[in-house]
């Protein structure tokens, strides 16, 4: 009797390793993915703004924006992919007294690679794609910016599964870039609207 339970219990142990191997498995599968989230945009572009007014006074605020990305896993660990990003009016000015908004838009394409681990993935990623520029000026100082310029993103992060189908994602990304901005009024310029994007949002597997 004593060896009917234990190889009873033995039995129970390897089908419930293999069922959740099964399962671990559905949220490791290839496949064709879509996403949506919310995007709190840290700029950098204090110094870039500084240089060209000559002036450290100048700062700029932060601002939040939207993400979407689609792509497909090809396997376990590694999937390609294309995000957009979009950051509204980044505040450019001195104390209360504003000189520019700037809003970015920047496409990139992503290498990802992803720890394969269950429910809960971390990945890392690599893009390199542009970056477009609207500049509203808001005093007579006058500032332009690059329309677009090549960029750079690298991100990490994890998504977690709720379902076989449905997905939470958090995740930081850096975009890297050398736009300029030109100071009519100064005539001076300054490089580099970089920033960094803390993610979170929804994702669906098909």
């Amino acid at each position: 009797m004593r060896h009917f339970v234990f190889v009873s219990v033995l039995v129970g142990v390897a089908l419930a390793a293999s069922v959740s191997r099964a399962a671990d498995e559905e949220f490791l599968r290839r496949g064709a993915y879509v996403g949506i989230g919310a995007s709190r945009g840290f700029n950098f572009f204090d110094d870039a703004f500084q240089d060209a007014f000559r002036s450290n006074a100048v700062e700029v605020n932060d601002t939040w924006g939207l993400n979407a990305r689609a792509g497909y896993r090809f396997t376990k660990w590694f999937a390609l992919e294309g995000e957009y990003e979009w950051l509204d009016r980044f505040q450019a000015g001195v104390g209360t007294f504003d000189i520019a908004e700037v809003t970015t838009h920047t496409v990139t394409v992503n290498v990802r690679f992803v720890a394969p681990i269950g429910r809960i993935q971390p990945y890392f990623l690599m893009g390199f794609g542009g970056t477009f520029f609207d500049v509203h000026n808001q005093s007579f100082f006058g500032v332009d910016t690059d329309d677009a310029v090549p960029c750079g993103r690298i991100g990490a992060g994890f998504d977690f599964y709720v379902t076989r189908n449905l997905l939470l994602n958090l995740g930081a990304e850096g975009v890297l870039n050398d736009a300029k901005v030109q100071s009519h009024f100064i005539g001076d310029s300054g490089h580099g609207l970089e920033y960094v994007a803390l993610q979170f949002g929804l994702g669906y597997r098909f």
